[in-house]
Parts: structure tokens; C-alpha cells; sequence
């Protein structure tokens, strides 16, 4: 009997300002989850992971359709004018651009990309995504929604915990609905305070 071969959702992790305390944090995830998450997702790009892919071929094939686009996860702040932030070579200002329209879901991990946070505390022109601290003036303005008609979704924390990144993605990936806070993050994390 053939075995039938399931079509992984794609993900493409971009930086923006950042400690990379985020990637840390979610490469930290227990084994069994990640790998978990490894088998679930097809991870078009990420920083650390997949040093030996080219970042611009992944980039061009997703502009010009030839790779879906399902998550795209930004970690570090960014800036709300072109020359402000860089990754890979690209301002960050046009790579939103152009993957913000071909993106299911754009989600901002850490509170550098959910609200700017401390590269936005000394310069108006960064923020978060959707966030500006906890004002609804960013990048993407509050009405902003991606293909699957979610706003951004927010996993804050400095770092994110790796276990809500893993669990938010691989909950939209399994098709369930996420009810999000007033700043965007899932309520099954953010509803109650620890302390």
C-alpha cells in the first residue's frame, strides 16, 4: 500500500531589531513538542535553523507564487519607514509589503515585535506590528487583517514562552479558531496574570 505523503504548511521566520531571545527561547521548546512542530510545519526559512538556505530564492518563489505562504512569524521591531531596519540584506519595511498580502497568518513574537519595546522607547519611527507599546499605531494599522482574517497575532513576552509559539501555530495549522485579547494575543494564554 502507498503511503500517502501530507502537504506541510510553510514558514517563514523574519528578524527584525532583536536580541534573538526569541529564537532561543523557542529553539529551547521541550524535544518531543518541537519535533512535534517539525513534523507538522515545513519551515521555508528561519535564521538559525536553516543557515544553508538561500533566504532571497525563498523570497522571490513566495512573491511570485510558486511557494504558499501560511505563517509568517516576525521576531524583533521594526521600523515604519524605509532604511530604518534591515534583514538578510532587505529593509524590512518592503519585505511586510510585499509578504503581508501573501501571508495566512502573520504572528509577532516577543514584545520587540508586538510592541516595540525598548528599540521603540528612544525612536518614534519603530514599533511593533499592529502595537506601539500598548497604542493601536504601528506598521500595520488596527483594522489590518491577513488571508485567513486574523489581525496580527501577538505571543508576547521577553522572550515568548516556546511552548504558546508552538502551540498558536500548530493550533491554526490543525484548522481551530484562536479567540484573541484586545492586544491580539490568545486569550488561552494571556487571559489570567500569574501573579
Amino acid at each position: 500500500m502507498a503511503s500517502i505523503e501530507k502537504k506541510l504548511k510553510n514558514l517563514l521566520w523574519i528578524q527584525g531589531l532583536t536580541c534573538n531571545g526569541n529564537s532561543h527561547s523557542f529553539l529551547s521548546a521541550e524535544e518531543t513538542f518541537f519535533e512535534s512542530f517539525l513534523n507538522n510545519i515545513d519551515i521555508l526559512y528561519h535564521p538559525t535553523l536553516t543557515v544553508e538556505k538561500n533566504f532571497v530564492e525563498i523570497l522571490n518563489d513566495i512573491k511570485l507564487q510558486k511557494k504558499e505562504l501560511d505563517f509568517l512569524i516576525v521576531e524583533g521591531s521594526i521600523g515604519l519607514r524605509k532604511g530604518k531596519v534591515f534583514f538578510q540584506g532587505i529593509d524590512v519595511f518592503d519585505l511586510l509589503n510585499d509578504l503581508k498580502d501573501k501571508s495566512n497568518f502573520i504572528i509577532a513574537i516577543g514584545n520587540c515585535a508586538v510592541f516595540g519595546n525598548f528599540p521603540a522607547l528612544n525612536d518614534e519611527e519603530v514599533s511593533g506590528l499592529q502595537f506601539r507599546f500598548k497604542e493601536n499605531i504601528a506598521f500595520f494599522d488596527k483594522d489590518f487583517k491577513t488571508k485567513s482574517g486574523y489581525p496580527v497575532i501577538n505571543i508576547s513576552g521577553c522572550p515568548a514562552h516556546p511552548e504558546w509559539i508552538i502551540r498558536t501555530i500548530l493550533t491554526l495549522n490543525a484548522g481551530f479558531e484562536i479567540k484573541l485579547d484586545n492586544l491580539n494575543r490568545p486569550k488561552d494564554f494571556y487571559m489570567y496574570l500569574a501573579h
